[in-house]
Protein backbone atom coordinates (compact mmCIF):
# COMPACT_ATOMS: atom_id res chain seq x y z
CA UNK A 1 0.00 0.00 0.00
CA UNK A 2 2.88 2.14 0.60
CA UNK A 3 3.68 2.56 -3.19
CA UNK A 4 0.22 2.94 -4.30
CA UNK A 5 -0.69 5.36 -2.06
CA UNK A 6 2.09 7.56 -2.70
CA UNK A 7 1.36 6.94 -6.57
CA UNK A 8 -1.89 7.54 -6.30
CA UNK A 9 -0.88 11.18 -4.35
CA UNK A 10 1.52 11.38 -7.64
CA UNK A 11 -1.42 11.25 -10.12
CA UNK A 12 -3.82 13.45 -8.16
CA UNK A 13 -1.18 16.18 -7.80
CA UNK A 14 -0.59 15.84 -12.03
CA UNK A 15 -4.31 15.38 -12.59
CA UNK A 16 -4.75 18.85 -10.52
CA UNK A 17 -1.74 20.49 -12.62
CA UNK A 18 -2.62 19.31 -16.10
CA UNK A 19 -5.92 17.76 -16.32
CA UNK A 20 -6.46 14.73 -18.87
CA UNK A 21 -2.95 15.47 -19.60
CA UNK A 22 -1.82 13.86 -16.77
CA UNK A 23 -3.40 10.76 -17.77
CA UNK A 24 -0.76 9.62 -19.83
CA UNK A 25 -0.11 6.55 -18.26
CA UNK A 26 3.24 5.14 -17.90
CA UNK A 27 4.25 7.05 -14.63
CA UNK A 28 5.49 5.12 -12.62
CA UNK A 29 6.50 4.77 -8.46
CA UNK A 30 9.00 1.85 -7.91
CA UNK A 31 12.42 0.75 -6.26
CA UNK A 32 15.53 2.01 -8.01
CA UNK A 33 17.38 -0.44 -9.28
CA UNK A 34 20.41 0.99 -6.98
CA UNK A 35 19.19 1.50 -3.18
CA UNK A 36 21.72 4.41 -3.23
CA UNK A 37 19.37 6.66 -4.74
CA UNK A 38 16.62 6.32 -1.83
CA UNK A 39 13.53 3.87 -1.26
CA UNK A 40 11.30 4.84 -4.28
CA UNK A 41 11.85 6.86 -7.86
CA UNK A 42 9.21 8.06 -9.93
CA UNK A 43 9.56 8.51 -14.13
CA UNK A 44 6.61 11.54 -13.97
CA UNK A 45 9.06 13.94 -15.32
CA UNK A 46 10.15 11.84 -18.54
CA UNK A 47 6.74 10.97 -19.39
CA UNK A 48 5.44 14.28 -19.35
CA UNK A 49 8.25 15.60 -21.27
CA UNK A 50 5.87 15.28 -24.36
CA UNK A 51 3.01 16.60 -23.38
CA UNK A 52 4.27 19.97 -21.07
CA UNK A 53 6.80 20.84 -23.67
CA UNK A 54 9.22 21.51 -21.23
CA UNK A 55 12.72 19.25 -20.70
CA UNK A 56 12.46 16.33 -17.75
CA UNK A 57 14.62 18.01 -15.69
CA UNK A 58 12.56 21.37 -15.74
CA UNK A 59 9.43 18.96 -14.85
CA UNK A 60 11.10 17.34 -12.37
CA UNK A 61 12.21 20.35 -10.56
CA UNK A 62 8.00 21.74 -10.62
CA UNK A 63 7.03 18.47 -9.44
CA UNK A 64 9.60 18.59 -6.30
CA UNK A 65 8.86 21.81 -5.78
CA UNK A 66 5.15 22.00 -5.95
CA UNK A 67 4.16 18.35 -4.87
CA UNK A 68 6.30 15.71 -2.83
CA UNK A 69 8.76 18.43 -0.70
CA UNK A 70 5.10 19.11 0.72
CA UNK A 71 4.46 15.27 1.23
CA UNK A 72 5.08 14.26 5.02
CA UNK A 73 5.87 10.32 3.87
CA UNK A 74 9.19 12.13 2.18
CA UNK A 75 12.49 12.77 4.27
CA UNK A 76 15.04 13.64 1.19
CA UNK A 77 14.64 14.18 -2.59
CA UNK A 78 16.85 14.32 -5.35
CA UNK A 79 16.50 14.35 -8.96
CA UNK A 80 19.42 12.99 -11.65
CA UNK A 81 19.50 13.03 -15.31
CA UNK A 82 17.46 12.58 -17.13
CA UNK A 83 14.77 12.87 -14.85
CA UNK A 84 14.09 10.80 -12.41
CA UNK A 85 13.11 11.88 -9.19
CA UNK A 86 14.43 9.74 -5.96
CA UNK A 87 13.14 10.16 -2.66
CA UNK A 88 13.67 8.52 0.49
CA UNK A 89 10.72 7.98 2.97
CA UNK A 90 10.62 9.23 6.54
CA UNK A 91 11.19 6.46 9.02
CA UNK A 92 8.39 7.34 11.17
CA UNK A 93 6.28 6.38 7.55
CA UNK A 94 7.57 3.36 7.67
CA UNK A 95 7.45 2.31 11.02
CA UNK A 96 3.16 3.70 11.09
CA UNK A 97 2.83 1.35 7.57
CA UNK A 98 4.15 -1.41 9.64
CA UNK A 99 2.50 -1.30 12.62
CA UNK A 100 -0.69 -1.23 10.15
CA UNK A 101 0.43 -4.76 8.65
CA UNK A 102 0.76 -5.96 12.17
CA UNK A 103 -2.67 -4.60 13.48
CA UNK A 104 -4.24 -5.92 10.34
CA UNK A 105 -2.78 -9.40 9.62
CA UNK A 106 -4.49 -11.13 6.76
CA UNK A 107 -6.52 -8.85 5.79
CA UNK A 108 -3.92 -6.02 5.31
CA UNK A 109 -4.34 -4.97 1.48
CA UNK A 110 -7.93 -6.64 1.19
CA UNK A 111 -9.53 -5.17 -1.64
CA UNK A 112 -12.01 -6.13 -4.24
CA UNK A 113 -10.87 -4.69 -7.22
CA UNK A 114 -10.75 -7.38 -10.15
CA UNK A 115 -13.57 -9.53 -7.90
CA UNK A 116 -16.17 -11.62 -10.64
CA UNK A 117 -13.44 -11.19 -13.50
CA UNK A 118 -12.16 -13.68 -15.21
CA UNK A 119 -8.64 -14.31 -15.89
CA UNK A 120 -6.32 -16.56 -17.06
CA UNK A 121 -2.90 -17.28 -15.56
CA UNK A 122 -0.40 -19.16 -17.26
CA UNK A 123 2.84 -20.41 -15.96
CA UNK A 124 6.21 -19.11 -17.40
CA UNK A 125 9.96 -19.92 -16.86
CA UNK A 126 11.40 -17.08 -14.82
CA UNK A 127 14.56 -16.06 -17.08
CA UNK A 128 18.02 -16.29 -14.04
CA UNK A 129 19.76 -13.51 -15.50
CA UNK A 130 17.09 -10.80 -14.54
CA UNK A 131 14.27 -9.89 -12.11
CA UNK A 132 11.06 -11.42 -11.52
CA UNK A 133 8.06 -9.50 -12.16
CA UNK A 134 4.53 -9.65 -13.12
CA UNK A 135 4.13 -7.58 -15.88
Amino acid sequence: MLIGDLKKKLIEYLENKLGDEARTGGIAIEEPRNRDFGDLSTNAAMVLAPVMKKSPMDIAQIIVDEAISGWEEVEDISIVKPGFINFKLRIGYIVEALKEIVKDRESYGENNSGRGVKIQLEYVSSNPTGDLHIG
